[in-house]
């Protein structure tokens, strides 16, 4: 019985995406939502890299000092979701 646990752990997971970023549309900040510890890095469309860390669960990060844009967070295993700043 314990793999059905994890299966349906898993599955949900999938569901919510890997990593989840809020607001998006963001000005000042976001926070960056990961249902286990891992790497983050975020880079701009040009692949310069503006922030990078281990994520526990949550962080808030600033970002008004960013220019507008779109950005890509990518965590540990290539997992990404789209940043995007007005």
């Amino acid at each position: 019985y314990p793999d059905a646990i994890t299966d349906v752990q898993e599955e949900s997971e999938k569901q919510r995406g890997p990593v989840q970023v809020h607001p998006n549309t963001a000005m000042d900040h976001v926070t960056i939502l990961v249902h286990r510890p891992q790497y983050v890095q975020i880079v701009d469309v040009t692949g310069q890299q503006l922030w990078s860390g281990t994520v526990d669960t949550s962080l808030h990060l600033p970002v008004s000092s960013w220019s507008r844009g779109t950005y890509i967070v990518q965590t540990t295993g290539q997992n990404t979701s789209l940043l995007h700043l007005w």
